[in-house]
């Protein structure tokens, strides 16, 4: 689908290598460049599949060209203007202000480069005065006002599990950079584009906003309805200490489960007012205590009211019919024999993304791809040697 885009990569950790990783199984050509002899943050980082290939940063960056390139030094940028002759996106993380004293910042760039979409993903916006401030997916979360909605209304904030901001920036970042392709392929011009993750974790929030802004009042935790303020949409203990998540929140569905339950009598309960939400509430937590996970379970086999098991992601993976196994394919490459590289969740009728490549090492593809630019072995050899560059040697690399 995405076979003549090709990308330049100057992220890490998780945002823009979640990005591009979207891009590349679609097969887009990203050239991942990292800096000479650290790389991504993520490349050594427990657990590891083996040395030099920690698991995190092996599972974002499939499917990606290895570049290791010093862009403090001239003779670095100078090899980045080069790539870019021929490329169509560039994507980075840095903080706002880094580019610009690199001197690759888009408006250094838009003349010798008018084709280029040119993607920023950063924690806070250049338009306000945290642009340069460090954080995190948790600062980012606490900022914009999903963080104080994690959580029981009887306790504190709880941290999520996943990173919402991370994830969200790399998301609306794709359809900022797939937007932007759309653009250059009708115009021939690229443009600019900055997410933040702080501001893309707030858009996550449509409801809760759209809440406050007609009531004056923001959301409490746990107290919404989506939240936990309903007893008919809420998680439940079992009998055997784990959990399941009711959403019988439409009246049809709450009727079918009462009436599957054969206790007709809940729904004489106001699940509306205060006092009825603590009465089923009650009653509920007293019900689903009576049955094991395995034996609800089968219960809701039986009716169409919308419960399921609350799974770890050993369980999820291993449920036949919920066939998450798709979404992952093995290359078989060394030393990734045993590990599953992630497809993506988008089934269409006419193509099927793949993996084609493991990740290599730091460096494995600089050799190849700047041979493929011009650039001799003996000016490689150079540029390795004052440290502008790197790769391994030839026999540790079959792309040389």
């Amino acid at each position: 689908m995405l076979k003549e885009v090709k990308v330049i990569d100057l992220t890490r950790l998780l945002p823009g290598p979640y990005l591009t990783l979207m891009l590349a199984n679609y097969g887009a050509e990203i050239w991942k460049i990292e800096s000479v002899g650290e790389g991504d943050y993520l490349r050594n980082l427990p657990p590891e599949i083996a040395p030099g290939y920690g698991s995190y940063y092996s599972f974002l960056n499939p499917n990606k060209k290895q570049i290791a390139l010093d862009l403090k030094s001239q003779e670095g940028k100078n090899i980045l203007l080069k790539m870019l002759e021929s490329a169509h996106v560039l994507v980075e993380g840095f903080r706002p202000g880094v580019m610009q004293r690199l001197g690759l910042d888009y408006d250094s760039l838009k003349d010798d480069f008018p084709h280029l979409v040119y993607c920023s993903i950063v924690g806070y916006s250049s338009h306000t005065p945290l642009s340069s401030k460090a954080g995190h997916d948790l600062n980012y979360l606490a900022y914009s006002g999903v963080l104080d909605l994690m959580g029981s209304s009887e306790g504190p904030p709880q941290m999520p599990g996943i990173q919402i901001a991370d994830l969200s920036g790399a998301l609306f970042g794709l359809s900022a950079v797939l937007m932007g392709l759309y653009q250059q392929a009708k115009t021939g011009k690229g443009d600019y584009v900055e997410v933040s993750m702080m501001e893309s974790a707030h858009c996550l929030l449509p409801f809760s906003v759209a809440r406050y802004f007609a009531s004056g009042e923001p959301p409490k935790r746990g107290q919404d309805i989506l939240s936990g303020d309903l007893a008919n949409y809420g998680i439940y203990e079992t009998k055997d200490g784990k959990y399941m998540a009711l959403g019988a929140l439409e009246p049809k569905f709450w009727l079918a489960f009462c009436e599957a339950l054969g206790e007709i009598s809940l729904l004489q309960e106001n699940f509306l007012t205060p006092q009825g939400k603590a009465n089923l509430k009650k009653k509920l937590r007293d019900i689903f205590l009576q049955r094991t996970q395995e034996e609800w379970i089968r219960f809701a086999e039986k009716g169409d009211f919308c419960l399921t098991p609350v799974l770890n992601i050993k369980e999820a993976l291993e449920k036949k019919e919920l066939a998450l196994n798709e979404l992952y394919e093995k290359t078989g490459t060394p030393p990734f024999q045993s590990f599953p590289f992630l497809k993506g969740p988008l089934h269409w009728k006419n193509f099927q993304p793949s993996i084609q490549n493991p990740p290599g090492k730091l460096g494995q593809d600089t050799h190849f791809l700047l041979s493929s630019l011009g650039f001799t072995k003996e000016e490689l050899e150079k540029l390795k040697e004052k440290g502008v560059i790197d790769y391994p040697s030839s026999e540790d690399n079959p792309s040389q």
